[in-house]
């Protein structure tokens, strides 16, 4: 989440939970029973999307960005997502590297303005 902070300085601690609680159940109102929604600490959020291809996951995490910038205007709430997205065409070394693929896309995002959604594609090589 973009600008997190604010909403707690500004609103209280118990506005910025329920913001994170309203921003999981968007999550998971925007993606299939089989994916997986987790909170990773903070304001950050990981979606583990199964058995997509490329074309398939961008279009969910299109649709994600969108959910969770809809919910926090409906509430009124100064933020907006930032979203980095990897599909990783062949396995990745492991969990970590997922997260930390994601998550450098995700800085990416909020160095280039944020409120957007970035998505590459991770090949081993």
């Amino acid at each position: 989440m973009d600008n997190f902070k604010s909403v707690n300085d500004r609103m209280g601690h118990s506005c910025g939970d329920e913001l994170l609680r309203t921003v999981a159940t968007a999550l998971e109102g925007a993606t299939r029973t089989t994916d997986l929604v987790a909170r990773l600490g903070g304001d950050e959020f990981g979606v583990l999307l199964s058995d997509l291809d490329v074309d398939g996951a961008k279009a969910v995490v299109d649709k994600v960005h969108d959910v969770v910038n809809e919910t926090v205007v409906c509430n009124d709430w100064p933020v907006t997502a930032s979203i980095g997205a990897v599909t990783f065409v062949n396995p990745a070394p492991g969990v970590d590297e997922m997260i930390r693929e994601a998550d450098t896309l995700m800085y990416e995002a909020k160095r280039a303005g944020k409120a957007r959604a970035l998505h590459t594609i991770w090949r081993a090589t």
